[in-house]
């Protein structure tokens, strides 16, 4: 007899359950099923992660632009990888995925983010992307793409990219500027999500069904849909980071 635990079984009600919904739009043709709205970033945390979401930023576009080979496809770049939507589904590029696999953290009075692998862009993934298209909103489109492109091509080390884009071109790392975090103040956390290969396969298997009267489901992934009851799992409450 197979034992299936309290979050094992919620998983398996869960996968039932979106397939289910999704057989049920495919069959009608409910293209628009009431979906759950995007996590909404985190306001505390943003003025406190320019510099780090900026390093962060300049490291992940100089390897993408590592394999373009021209000055528009780097510029094409740049405009999605602030974008956590832009995560290699249904078509779309991948250029924002790397914000989905951070992980934001007090350090003392900082705020660090750190790689925790493939994760689901909530709240955190959110906040990181709100930070980085502000800091590169303050860049010129034409000068980053060149200063992008030229570090990719000569294999200039992150350091001294970030410290040319986020301390002289952004000025988000400029020595003594960076926020610290008030002592004493709670930060209110979100726990990462991690991502598994079961996640990605149910996604793929709703992204199939596009086309079978269901061509909103090619939209609809797993905790995605608005069922009306309004319950938050536990992994979604805010704990508090001292």
């Amino acid at each position: 007899q197979l034992y299936v635990g309290d979050r094992g079984m919620a998983r398996v009600i869960n996968v039932l359950l979106t397939a289910a919904v999704a057989s049920v739009c495919a069959q009608f043709g409910m293209d628009q099923m009431p979906k759950k709205p995007k996590s909404a970033p985190l306001p505390d945390d943003l003025k406190y992660l320019k510099c780090e979401t900026c390093k962060r930023m300049v490291t992940e576009a100089v390897r993408q632009a590592s394999s373009l080979s021209t000055q528009s496809a780097v510029e094409d770049m740049l405009e999605k990888v602030c974008d956590a939507d832009a995560d290699g589904k249904e078509g779309r590029g991948s250029e924002g995925i790397w914000m989905s696999e951070l992980d934001i953290s007090k350090k003392g009075q900082a705020l660090v983010l750190s790689h925790r692998g493939a994760g689901h862009c909530r709240r955190e993934c959110r906040t990181i992307a709100k930070v980085c298209d502000g800091v590169l909103g303050r860049l010129d489109a034409d000068e980053i793409a060149e200063v992008i492109r030229d570090g990719a091509r000569e294999g200039t080390s992150a350091g001294m990219m970030a410290q040319r884009v986020c301390t002289k071109m952004a000025g988000v790392c400029k020595k003594g500027k960076v926020p610290l975090w008030p002592e004493g103040k709670v930060r209110k956390d979100e726990t990462f999500k991690p991502k598994d290969k079961k996640d990605d396969e149910l996604e793929d298997l709703l992204a199939s069904m596009k086309g079978m009267g269901g061509g909103g489901l090619s939209m609809m992934r797993p905790g995605d849909m608005d069922l009306g009851d309004d319950k938050v799992d536990e992994i979604d409450v805010l704990k508090d980071e001292l």
